[in-house]
């Protein structure tokens, strides 16, 4: 149940909150006072797409909050989609900026506008003249009769048997395409033959690519490894001046203890020197350039970039290439024991998306009989008695919502063909029919709040009573919220909440205000009469409360 709406910085609408108690309300007030823009700020808040035109002028942001009730239904509902009520509430807010932002929340936490989208069936119904039209299109009229029957389980079996056919069929499909597909198989093959006598090996380019820079530079290798040898070991060389070094030191260290340490340190040097040079002359014996091993390494290196160029630009890439083009070659050739598998699969699919079918259609039909009795029952006591109701089941090809369409069908009188919607239901006809099947669905809806914004377009007189009868009926179960300009309706309702445009510091501002009697009355005044309020006007409204009141009390819902 909505227990409260704040409402801020939204088109006329400066700062309203809204907090509705249990039962029936109405809201009510004259064209542009901004009904709609209560509407809008809704379903912001629940998810709805949202336009940054909506943000009253002068203002960064718009913010909306709702606070809800759950009973514990809608708690186990919520917390199964991952969202958990404190204290059996939850609190949902949205501000909307100027640059384009959307920050959602709930209880305070982060959340994306997809998420309350979500849990937005779960807490709150708006009905607007939108739904009316949903009833001429037939291929909605499958979930209103899978939301009476509670089918949830049984439309999910179904379309996960269907998913599963889908995805057989599709690998059936792009079997027979490879198979179609012979000369491609065979430029496979070709490159296969290419890629394997190849013996592409990681790394194998880096090490030629290194040996090839060795055997061009060969002859300046050498003698730079020579000049250093020389430098080592040659005449006036490192070596010698070493030796001298030594000797002197030897000489001094006999009257300074402090020079041996030096005098190690020195001979430690030298036979690293030693070392060195003694690797630099095998090194330089070993260097040779030999043209032969030359050209086969600058042959090899072309051969592995001539494979690169073909196949991928490195020598991973090559091998991925190698490796997918050899996966689709093996499933070419084994295509046709594939087939048969596969159709075998399909076969198995078909026939459990068969049983899933035909268990929901009789789901289907069985609900079907106490649904048609239902809105029946429902329309007499809209003054709509003498129509027919019925649901139509024309079989189909088993998907994903089964093996038929659902159609509803209507009568004006006894004994006349039964049509479709679309083709015999007037604009307030359409209102009532959806009243009913709401009235009959509420039930097994675990949504709390019902918002009905103007389901009285296009009736008035005793059928507008019957309406307001059959809302205020309704509200005995749900929460019922009520955009209405007809005063049978707001008669009946337990609250009454006047929306109206007033001028605060020089600018409009939409203000929406909790009736108290007297202010009913004039306010029932003015939608019997127009814009004049008369005491003719105030008596018929003073009379119809009180015959509202008496209904109520004798608890006389049509």
């Amino acid at each position: 149940m909505l227990i409260s709406l704040q409402i801020e910085q939204i088109a006329v609408i400066e700062k309203v909150t809204l907090e509705p108690a249990p039962g029936f309300l109405v809201l009510s007030g004259e064209t542009g006072a901004g009904k709609s823009i209560i509407i809008d700020s809704i379903n912001m808040v629940l998810g709805e797409r949202a336009s940054k035109e909506l943000i009253r002028t002068g203002a960064e942001k718009a913010k909306v909050q709702a606070l809800f009730s759950l009973d514990e239904t809608t708690c186990s509902f919520l917390e199964e989609r991952g969202v958990f009520g404190e204290d059996g509430q939850v609190l949902v807010s949205r501000e909307l900026y100027r640059d384009g932002r959307s920050i959602c929340r709930i209880n305070g936490e982060l959340v994306t506008a997809a998420t309350v989208k979500a849990i937005a069936p779960f807490l709150l119904n708006i009905h607007g003249q939108h739904d009316n039209q949903l009833l001429l299109q037939s291929g909605k009229h499958i979930d209103l009769i899978d939301g009476f029957a509670k089918n949830t389980k049984e439309r999910e079996s179904c379309r996960l048997a269907y998913e599963e056919v889908k995805t057989v069929r599709n690998a059936i499909e792009q079997l027979k395409s490879s198979e179609g597909n012979a000369q491609l198989m065979e430029l496979y093959r070709y490159q296969l033959q290419e890629i394997e006598q190849g013996q592409l090996r990681i790394g194998e380019e880096e090490e030629l690519r290194e040996e090839l820079k060795l055997l061009e530079h060969t002859e300046t290798v050498g003698q730079n490894v020579g000049m250093a040898y020389e430098y080592l070991y040659g005449n006036e060389g490192a070596h010698d001046a070493i030796s001298r070094a030594l000797d002197a030191l030897g000489k001094a260290a006999v009257y300074d203890k402090q020079l041996e340490a030096l005098s190690e340190t020195l001979e430690e040097s030298a036979a690293l020197m030693d070392d060195a040079a003694h690797e630099l002359r095998n090194y330089a014996e070993t260097l040779e350039r030999d043209p032969q091993v030359l050209e086969q390494t600058r042959s090899r290196l072309e051969e592995i970039r001539k494979l690169e160029r073909k196949y991928g630009g490195t020598e991973e890439a090559v091998l991925a290439y190698y490796q997918e083009i050899k996966d689709k070659t093996e499933g070419f050739e084994n295509s046709e024991e594939q087939l048969l598998k596969l159709q075998k699969q399909l076969n198995e699919k078909q026939k459990r998306l068969e049983e899933a079918s035909a268990h929901l259609s009789q789901c289907r039909k069985n609900a079907a009989q106490q649904l048609e009795q239902a809105i029946l029952e429902q329309l007499k006591s809209l003054d709509m008695g003498k129509m027919q109701f019925a649901v139509q089941f024309t079989p189909c090809e088993p998907g994903e919502n089964g093996g038929e369409k659902v159609t509803f069908l209507l009568s004006s009188n006894p004994g006349e063909e039964k049509k479709e919607l679309s083709k015999i239901a007037s604009g307030g006809e359409l209102s009532r029919i959806m009243l009913a099947l709401k009235s009959v669905l509420a039930d097994a809806d675990p949504v709390g709040t019902l918002i009905f914004d103007e389901i009285d377009t296009g009736v008035s007189g005793r059928a507008a009573q019957k309406i307001a009868d059959k809302l205020a009926g309704l509200s005995q179960r749900k929460q019922v919220i009520c955009i209405t300009h007809l005063p049978q309706i707001a008669a009946m309702a337990d609250e009454h909440f006047l929306i109206e445009k007033q001028e605060v510091g020089g600018r409009a501002a939409t203000q929406v205000s909790l009736l108290g009697k007297k202010e009913r009355l004039n306010e029932l005044a003015r939608m019997l009469g127009g814009v004049a309020v008369t005491d003719l006007t105030v008596a018929a409204a003073e009379q119809m409360l009180e015959q509202a009141e008496q209904q109520k009390q004798n608890n006389y819902y049509f």
